[in-house]
């Protein structure tokens, strides 16, 4: 048994003559419609165990008589709509210590916790109103928000990051905010992606293991594997290509201009150059 679980099971006897007792969490959905986080816990009668009540729980039976349960515990100092502070969920079915202010039920708060669901840190700058950050860490997940212009997920399969598009004005408060620039990554692939403010994309990448593709809309082309790469601009007019085994091809609808001092074309076979107009003079 853990030393939380022992403390709490040692105050069980003396409940009724402390301001701290122990108690079973039986409902943590926060926040609630008015924007509260409050928990309900169940204060143990002297004859009840805690297996016992646990039992129950799962089977769904209601409690007896020997038990008590106290609704609107806190689980931060302040109750009102600015959710700010840390705040730690407990789980369903876990301990936690209680304490009353002032011997007043209706004032009671978490003081210790054996198990959480959600971690919670949120906090406002001074000088911003509104203007919120948090972080929130579940057992599946972690969210970061830095003041509404960027928000990342974390789990153990993948990471995203959005740089988001600043709210204009309050009729936005509601509406999901689009994002200037995205990142997706996994173990086997990272997608990368830039949006304008009308929510267009101007540019995105995608990398695996084993290729990497390049977009700039209404621009360049490239994509990259193992053993071959094709770059391209104005739809498929111009393109370079270059592979293992096919060797180098050039297309273009315009001029193609090889400079420098030598060009040497060099092959085993014959080698065929026509056009309108070839220079092949060596003094020009």
């Amino acid at each position: 048994m853990s030393e939380l679980g022992y403390l709490i099971k040692t105050l069980a006897g003396n409940q009724d003559n402390e301001s701290t007792f122990p108690a079973i969490v039986v409902d943590n959905k926060v926040p609630d419609n008015q924007g509260n986080f409050l928990i309900s816990a169940m204060i143990l009668g002297d004859r009840t165990s805690f297996e016992e009540i646990q039992a129950r729980m799962k089977s769904g039976e209601v409690m007896g008589a020997e038990t008590e349960i106290i609704h609107q515990i806190r689980l931060r100092a302040a109750i009102n709509s600015i959710n700010e502070g840390v705040i730690c969920v407990p789980r369903i079915g876990s301990w936690v210590l209680v304490s009353v202010i002032e011997n007043n039920t209706a004032r009671a708060f978490v003081s210790q916790y054996s198990e959480v669901d959600q971690f919670i840190i949120r906090m406002r700058k001074p000088d911003a109103d509104g203007e919120f950050s948090d972080i929130v860490v579940t057992p599946e997940k972690m969210s970061i928000n830095f003041g509404g212009l960027f928000s990342s997920t974390i789990t153990k399969e993948a990471l995203n990051i959005n740089f988001l598009k600043p709210i204009g004005n309050e009729d936005d408060q509601d509406t999901d905010q689009s994002a200037l620039a995205s990142l997706e990554m996994t173990k086997q692939a990272m997608k990368l992606a830039f949006f304008d403010d009308d929510e267009n994309m101007l540019s995105n990448a995608a990398m695996t293991g084993q290729s990497m593709d390049f977009k700039v809309v209404d621009g360049c082309e490239a994509s990259i594997a193992k053993s071959s790469a094709v770059v391209s601009t104005n739809g498929d007019k111009n393109i370079i290509k270059v592979d293992e085994t096919e060797g180098i091809q050039l297309k273009s609808d315009k001029l193609i201009s090889i400079e420098g001092d030598q060009v040497l074309i060099k092959a085993t076979k014959d080698v065929t150059v026509s056009g309108t107009d070839i220079n092949l003079d060596p003094s020009s």
